[in-house]
């Protein structure tokens, strides 16, 4: 083997070891911040080990191109479900609601941007994340297309803001176990089906503190979202957390909810400035009697993230077919 040969060699099993060392400290997510951090990146991963395996392919290394092959599984393997298309059929003679979410971003100042995407897009109701009195001042002329709103602004990129085009029953602010952040919850219905939304922005895992404080919300969160059992239940958010992280696995699970993205295929939504590393952060989970017929990452509004735009049906006739849009109970 020539010395050419040898450092090659070497170079290629250096990189298939680097990859093993991640993808086995990905695994360890369920009990360590830096290793949960790994595994939002699974399709980058996924992306990578093929490549990779191609490499080794071409070079005649085909042992190596199958265990590589073999580590590029481990991390497809909880994506596939969002990957594998189905059908959202539309039924007729249910009534639907559009919500659109937008992570503003507090230092964002492209209002005009977002202002044309709800005049375009014309959701049922708009919910906004990391508003301060800046962003209400600049938004305050949708308030003739949305007259019912509550709104909460502040500068610490923790503001929220839910505006809506119908009446709530209860629309409120509730502390979401730390001084400074705050969810919306609020009570609609489907004809005579009560549906209960609720708008969550936890703290993000930047650090060990950080990612336990996540972990804390996102723990009461599902609690609280466990109390509504007597109605359907929406919840939106920059949860600050992946579908591929054992950490929102265990919230799903826990909150009894399903993310509406299976099927849709992958959305990512942050951080819209480096697009091969983006991960979906924004989320909408839905309890088992409604699905989603329409969901998708909207265009860029200035912010980091992406907006996501959702229309939600009821997964059987409401008792009362006749009003087509969502009524206040």
């Amino acid at each position: 083997m020539s010395v050419a040969s040898r450092v090659l060699d070497l170079l290629v099993s250096a990189i298939i070891a680097v990859f093993a060392l991640l993808t086995a400290v990905s695994g360890l997510g369920e009990f360590h911040w830096a290793a949960e951090l790994l595994t939002h990146f699974r399709v980058q991963a996924t992306v990578a080990g093929m490549l990779l395996a191609l490499m080794c392919a071409l070079l005649r290394m085909r042992k190596r191109s199958a265990a590589v092959c073999g580590l590029a599984a481990l991390h497809l393997f909880p994506v596939l479900p969002y990957l594998v298309p189905s059908d959202h059929p539309r039924s007729e003679g249910l009534p639907s609601v559009r919500l659109l979410q937008i992570n503003v971003h507090t230092a964002n100042r492209q209002h005009e941007a977002v202002e044309n995407l709800v005049a375009d897009r014309k959701p049922d109701i708009l919910a906004l994340l990391e508003v301060n009195e800046r962003w209400l001042e600049a938004l305050a002329g949708l308030h003739r297309h949305y007259p019912h709103r509550i709104e909460r602004p502040q500068n610490d990129n923790f503001g929220i803001a839910l505006f809506s085009r119908f009446p709530f029953e209860d629309l409120h602010f509730r502390r979401l176990h730390h001084d400074g952040i705050y969810m919306v919850v609020g009570r609609f219905s489907f004809g005579s089906t009560p549906i209960t939304l609720a708008v969550a922005h936890p703290v993000p895992p930047a650090g060990p503190a950080y990612s336990a404080l996540r972990n804390e919300q996102l723990d009461q969160l599902s609690e609280i979202l466990r109390s509504f059992r007597d109605s359907e239940i929406i919840l939106l958010g920059d949860l600050n957390t992946s579908p591929w992280s054992p950490v929102y696995r265990r919230f799903e699970q826990s909150a009894g909810l399903h993310n509406c993205a299976r099927g849709f295929g992958l959305l990512p939504t942050w951080p819209t400035g480096f697009r091969p590393l983006m991960i979906p952060l924004d989320h909408c989970l839905l309890s088992s009697g409604l699905r989603a017929v329409s969901l998708e990452a909207g265009p860029e509004v200035g912010s980091d993230h992406l907006p996501v735009l959702v229309e939600i049906v009821p997964n059987a006739p409401v008792a009362s077919n006749e009003a087509r849009r969502p009524t206040s109970r």
